[in-house]
């Protein structure tokens, strides 16, 4: 028999450094929530010094 965990989902964007919103909505699972720091890595990466950023909100 299968177990099922039931994980939060969590909608995930970029956002402005001024906090709007500046892309579509994808969702993470709760579990999934390190691939933001990889997110925000790579932006850092291919824009260097930019405040833009990747942020999860519960849904």
């Amino acid at each position: 028999m299968n177990e099922t965990t039931t994980e939060k989902l969590f909608e995930f964007y970029m956002v402005s450094p001024r906090g709007k919103r500046i892309s579509p909505i994808n969702f993470l699972r709760e579990s999934e929530l390190g691939l933001l720091d990889t997110f925000n890595a790579n932006e850092q990466a291919a824009t260097p010094g930019t405040k833009r950023r990747w942020v999860a909100v519960p849904r």
